[in-house]
């Protein structure tokens, strides 16, 4: 209480000293300032507070327990027992004592995953980043902006983890079975924590709390967004039919999975998209660079080690909830887009402004479409839909309908990043073989050509085992893949250390084994260009055009393809063909589209035809496919 009037007595004397003025500084953060003027200014302010400051202040100690002694005394056994560690459900509210060496083996199993945590050397490298981002705008912070951000007494930051019991089959079938306010199950296999990283006094808090204020206001501007459930129970009708059906859908893990690539480009798009709500002085640069540094600067420490996320943002971060919110916005965004391309600019602003509703849609020419938006699902023709699966990054749902991808993915003519990085985190990837392309240990003589070490590019490379035969018969071999997934299971699985490096002009990440002979890049194809690596000896191009169904997305990829190999390169290149009423994934390339690709630039001389069902898992090939097979075709690279 004494407490509480000094405070109240100090604002009282600031505004009489300051007045009503509004000041000129626009800082949007400072540290926190003990002063106060001295008396003497105004004789009437004086009285007043000599006056309250000699009321009688007690502190009372007589107040009743709500609990019992027997209660009491529990509670402080349990506070002492080091052998357990008791938590918060993650919902719901309830209290989970847990053994402490299970607690600890479900934590380690998360930063031991090697994609999203890795260990951390412990040294303090963040706070000279941010000094460095602001000696380089000096005109993008103010004094007192700089001295909050760098100012103040930095401690670590620690993990824990909230038990996940609401997705735990183990105890909900407990909880039905022993019908108890306290439930006992002995070490649950299926229990997930979820990842907090709690550091309020952290190197990047600060700025992160600065992010936020400059960022929180732009999402508004996007068309999903739900400010909280009383917004959203605004946009339901007040009336609906009995038959109506609230759909929705978890994006898993979302802040852990969002990649740090997309995370920068959502955020650059509704920065330049909405600058009239970012003051001047913010220049886009100094924000990326400041949100960077916020996504790469999550250190933090667990039963005495020091560990770094490497993978989307903490659970803990001032700026994760804006920062999630612009990733899935701009999703939907692109999204909307597709919708428009697919159907018309009518049925993406139906979209658009009805999303939050449960409504019947327009017809849709016999095509089933769900639309992923703001965490809400609005569906059509259900009974198309056999089998809804999530995709972990959360941006689209595959359907499946005779083995083939309806809905959002529905005739899409090239897949998004996001499309990939989804298929690769939920492990769904029938694409991909535990064998060495035969077709290629056949015929590897005919791509080297004699050369006994040559320079060999595998475009979309996942994490193929045909990388590691390559090297190991003796050749350099550089991948390109966009899902980092795919690249750091390639290396684990095979047992192969690496090292990693950014790679600013592509905007991504090159992974290298230890003799350098092994070369893969994270990035996108299309900004790997000669200015990263010299052109190739070779091409080992493994049936990528499949991913596409346009021609012209078809031409746009072997011109790039052939920038990237000298003359007289050769590539080996393997392309499905098969007849269908509506082709599908993976889409068939004739020889004669093939020809008018290459013909102009390079020799074709066809290798073999074979039936390549052996490489298709059961019930992933192409549907309803008649007469398939696949060509070996060598292109032999005549012109510059």
């Amino acid at each position: 209480m004494k407490s509480d009037v000094q405070k109240f007595c100090r604002k009282l004397r600031l505004r009489e000293f300051f007045g009503y003025d509004t000041s000129t500084d626009n800082s949007l953060v400072r540290n926190k300032s003990n002063w106060a003027p001295n008396r003497g200014r105004d004789s009437h302010l004086d009285c007043f507070i000599d006056t309250i400051t000699k009321f009688p202040v007690t502190n009372s100690k007589n107040f009743k327990q709500n609990i019992s002694k027997a209660e009491q005394r529990a509670l402080e056994k349990l506070k002492q027992d080091e052998t357990i560690v008791i938590k918060e459900a993650d919902k719901g509210g309830a209290i989970v004592i847990m053994d402490k060496d299970y607690y600890r083996e479900k934590v380690l199993d998360q930063l031991n995953d090697g994609i999203f945590y890795k260990k951390h050397s412990g040294k303090k490298t963040v706070m000279k980043k941010i000094k460095h981002l602001i000696e380089h705008h000096p005109n993008s912070v103010t004094e007192k902006e700089a001295d909050y951000l760098c100012n103040f007494q930095i401690k670590d930051s620690n993990f824990y983890g909230l038990p996940k019991v609401h997705k735990s089959s183990e105890i909900i079938t407990a909880v039905e079975e022993q019908k108890c306010s306290y439930i006992e199950v002995h070490r649950p296999k299926d229990l997930k924590l979820r990842p907090i990283v709690a550091g309020p006094e952290s190197e990047t808090q600060r700025l992160s709390h600065f992010l936020d204020l400059i960022l929180k206001p732009i999402c508004e501007k996007i068309p999903s967004f739900v400010r909280d459930d009383m917004d959203f129970l605004n946009h339901i009708p007040p009336e609906v039919p009995d038959s109506t059906i609230l759909a929705s859908f978890d994006v898993t893990s979302l802040y852990t999975n969002i990649p740090h690539d997309l995370g920068l480009t959502a955020a650059n798009f509704w920065i330049e998209k909405h600058r009239d709500l970012v003051d001047r002085r913010f220049k886009t640069d100094f924000l990326l660079s400041a949100l960077q540094i916020v996504l790469e600067g999550n250190i933090f420490n667990f039963d005495g080690q020091t560990y770094e996320q490497m993978k989307g943002t903490a659970m803990g971060t001032k700026v994760a909830p804006t920062y999630a919110n612009l990733v899935m916005g701009y999703l939907e965004y692109k999204l909307y887009e597709k919708v428009k391309d697919e159907f018309d600019d009518d049925f993406k602003q139906y979209i658009l402004e009805q999303w939050k509703r449960i409504r019947k849609l327009p017809p849709l020419k016999n095509k089933a479409v769900v639309v992923a938006t703001g965490g809400h699902m609005l569906q059509t023709r259900s009974p198309l839909i056999e089998n809804i699966t999530k995709i972990e990054t959360g941006s689209f749902l595959s359907l499946r309908k005779d083995r083939a991808l309806i809905g959002c993915m529905m005739n899409q003519e090239v897949m998004p990043k996001t499309f990939w990085d989804g298929m690769w985190n939920s492990g769904n990837i029938p694409w991909h073989t535990d064998f060495v392309h035969p077709q290629l240990i056949k015929h590897i003589d005919k791509l080297y050509a004699g050369n006994k070490r040559s320079r060999v590019l595998v475009p979309f490379c996942g994490k193929s085992l045909d990388i590691k035969y390559l090297y190991d018969v003796g050749h350099d071999v550089v991948g390109i893949e966009w899902a980092q997934r795919a690249v750091e299971e390639f290396f684990s699985e095979n047992k192969i250390s690496y090292k990693s490096e950014n790679i600013p002009t592509i905007n991504g990440t090159l992974y290298t084994n230890g003799d350098g002979r092994i070369r893969l890049y994270c990035c996108d194809f299309f900004l790997f260009t000669v200015e990263v690596e010299n052109q190739f000896d070779c091409v080992w191009e493994r049936g990528d055009f499949s991913t596409m169904s346009k021609l012209a997305d078809r031409k746009e990829y072997s011109k790039h393809l052939m920038s990237l190999i000298r003359p007289g390169g050769r590539s080996l290149i393997e392309n499905l063909d098969y007849t269908s009423p509506e082709p599908h994934p993976p889409y068939p390339l004739l020889d004669t589209e093939l020809e008018q690709l290459f013909a102009d630039n390079c020799d074709i001389e066809a290798v073999e035809t074979f039936d390549p069902s052996f490489m298709f898992p059961p019930g992933t090939g192409p549907p309803q496919f008649v007469d398939l097979k696949a060509h070996i075709r060598l292109m032999t690279k005549t012109k510059p």
